[in-house]
């Protein structure tokens, strides 16, 4: 049954990155490469709110 999640996982994973790849190939890129320092959360931060 882990077998069968596993690669049920992985098949979703390379589904949305084709999607991606596919909306930036007709947009541009979708999503930032970075994220803003002033939003990072480091461990034991809280979030910014």
């Amino acid at each position: 049954m882990l077998g069968f999640l596993l690669a049920r996982d992985k098949q979703h994973q390379l589904q949305w990155i084709e999607a991606i790849k596919e909306l930036e190939a007709k947009e541009g890129i979708v999503v930032p490469g970075t994220v803003p320092e002033k939003y990072e959360v480091l461990d034991g931060d809280s979030y910014p709110l």
